[in-house]
């Protein structure tokens, strides 16, 4: 029996945006990913989250951002969780819930160059295989590629966006169209997100 290829794919996702999605689609092609698992994060560890309408509402747009593609599906492991948002801690949930799947880590770059730094990174990097998709103007570290047992680069295209620029945008009230699924969009002009 073939073992079933899952990825994870964790962040903020304030808000999930085209971008996102592009890439995932890209990269579950690419890497023939039977299913992408979005993990919105609750309390994330290396940034701090600006203008944050609060993880259920993000992990909420998430899901209606992600209805269109079946390979696709919401994880609430992080937002369930009442610690901060460790990855190390979601591969093991991940890997306890699909003890028969191989799994994958989409990072992007910028995250990737700084893995030394995270929580038990050496048992991270040894449970999973890393992903790593490339970011506008964010090079891969090469001291860092070399300490990785298992990656690959993404062939993804490089998506000039990025949340923070999509909540400027709709705070200086600018059309986000193209940049946001349509029910997300929605959602936010509903409920008036990021205008302060």
């Amino acid at each position: 029996m073939l073992q079933s290829r899952i990825a994870v794919f964790g962040g903020t996702f304030n808000p999930v945006h085209n971008g996102h999605l592009k890439n995932a689609s890209h990269i579950a092609d690419e890497f023939q990913l039977d299913r992408i698992l979005f993990v919105p994060a609750k309390i994330p560890v290396h940034k701090r989250i600006i203008n944050d309408p609060g993880p259920e509402e993000r992990s909420y747009m998430l899901s209606l951002a992600i209805q269109a593609d079946s390979r696709f599906e919401l994880s609430t492991l992080e937002i369930e969780r009442n610690s901060e948002s460790y990855s190390i801690y979601t591969v093991k949930s991940v890997i306890k819930n699909y003890p028969d799947s191989r799994l994958f880590f989409i990072i992007g770059s910028d995250s990737f160059n700084t893995i030394t730094g995270w929580k038990n990174y050496g048992e991270l990097i040894s449970l999973v295989h890393f992903i790593v998709m490339k970011r506008p103007g964010d090079g891969i570290r090469e001291e860092v590629l070399d300490i990785i047992p298992s990656v690959s680069i993404a062939e993804n295209v490089e998506i000039d966006v990025s949340s923070t620029k999509i909540r400027e945008y709709i705070k200086e009230k600018k059309d986000c169209a193209k940049l946001l699924p349509d029910k997300v969009l929605s959602y936010i002009n509903e409920k008036e997100f990021y205008l302060l």
